[in-house]
């Protein structure tokens, strides 16, 4: 990810919470902390969550006469610059928190999943009590069920959109091995959106905003060609659309003009070819080419579909490579996809039915594969 200068974002930016209100706001949490901890038997423990509450909590701090003892923590739960899962902790508090009580100090309260795990770390570490402050709350329904912070500077509307509308989910910016990337979970990142209601124009657009130039496809599909098993890596060369009723274009929009672009290559081969290469270097195995059959889901297809879908040449079968990949040449993206075989499409392979706990388990497998090809990728430094 090229990221754009804040110079260059702040353009584009709308203001707010001006400067000044939000030390007025931080000068109020400090009262408010004062007397929150006034009666404690020993100094409790400001814990700052790294990266994000490094500079709010420096101002909190000062805006504080409570006598802190001051702690971090580097937490995270996107290990690869992928989905969230279980907790890791980077960099662990060296303070003993046995009977102590807890101040936990973060940016900003969005679904606050890793700021749940990170209050439940510190209760299971034996602290007698844990409290949040954040600077900003977003105002959503996507926050863990139950979950607050106890000092909030101000509350925020769920601003991040695009001109076509929000994007699936939260993007995970950050870095990898040295090198900018952005993630987006397509289906929502507790998987909720369904293939057909994904909006894909704001999605694409969204990395775009965000500076991207390059946009790899996770796409988890069906085998149908007999060396496409499950767990099997691929990276495909051509797609046929068999999808119905998806926004396909950022052409509909009113006043804009049409561009008929050239799709004859729907993945941007150099890209392909980087990623071809990746592979190679990172050692892993994959398939180079085979022709993607992109259905409307969510339901699996028939034998029927799928012979079809064999005889019109198709290899792989999936529910979310189009209109991604269109929408990415539309803007002028490099777009490729890493095609993630998680089981035969009905009527191949040697199984009649298609267990889901199987799927799972052979997806788990296969991705296992994607990032040592990122990583390998990024150490290229082709561009």
């Amino acid at each position: 990810m090229n990221a754009h200068p804040l110079s260059e974002a702040l353009k584009h930016s709308d203001c707010l919470w001006s400067r000044e209100q939000l030390f007025v706001e931080i000068a109020r949490l400090g009262r408010e902390l004062n007397a929150a901890y006034a009666d404690c038997p020993q100094p409790p423990v400001f814990l700052t969550v790294m990266n994000g509450g490094m500079f709010f909590g420096a101002y909190l701090a000062h805006a504080s006469s409570v006598d802190f003892h001051f702690d971090y923590v580097h937490a995270t739960r996107y290990r690869s610059g992928t989905m969230g899962h279980a907790l890791e902790l980077v960099k662990a508090p060296r303070t003993p928190f046995i009977g102590r009580d807890v101040l936990i100090v973060d940016d900003i309260l969005d679904e606050g999943k890793t700021l749940a795990m990170v209050r439940d770390w510190c209760l299971a570490q034996g602290a007698a009590s844990v409290r949040i402050a954040v600077l900003a709350v977003k105002n959503h329904d996507r926050c863990v069920p139950g979950f607050k912070a106890d000092f909030i500077g101000v509350e925020v509307a769920d601003r991040y959109d695009t001109p076509f509308g929000p994007p699936s989910a939260a993007y995970v910016c950050g870095e990898l091995d040295g090198h900018r990337v952005a993630f987006l979970a397509r289906h929502g990142e507790s998987h909720t959106i369904a293939p057909h209601r994904v909006n894909y124009r704001a999605n694409v657009h969204g990395f775009n905003q965000l500076g991207c130039r390059q946009l790899i496809g996770i796409n988890a599909v069906g085998g149908i060609r007999n060396d496409m098993g499950p767990r099997v890596v691929v990276i495909p060369e051509q797609i046929i659309d068999y999808t119905d009723g998806r926004l396909s274009s950022f052409s509909d929009m009113p006043e804009t003009k049409v561009e008929h672009i050239d799709f004859s290559h729907p993945y941007t081969p150099r890209l392909r070819a980087r990623l071809l290469a990746a592979a190679a270097q990172a050692e892993v195995e994959v398939i180079n080419g085979g022709c993607y059959g992109a259905t409307q889901g969510p339901r699996l297809e028939t034998v029927a579909e799928i012979a079809r879908l064999r005889r019109d040449g198709c290899d792989l079968v999936g529910m979310t490579g189009m209109p991604e990949a269109v929408l990415a040449r539309e803007l002028g993206l490099d777009y490729a996809c890493i095609a993630l075989i998680a089981n035969w499409a009905a009527g191949c392979g040697d199984k009649g039915e298609i267990s889901i706990e199987e799927i799972y388990a052979h997806l788990a497998a296969a991705t296992a594969h994607v990032a040592p090809v990122i990583r390998a990728l990024l150490a290229m430094n082709l561009r």
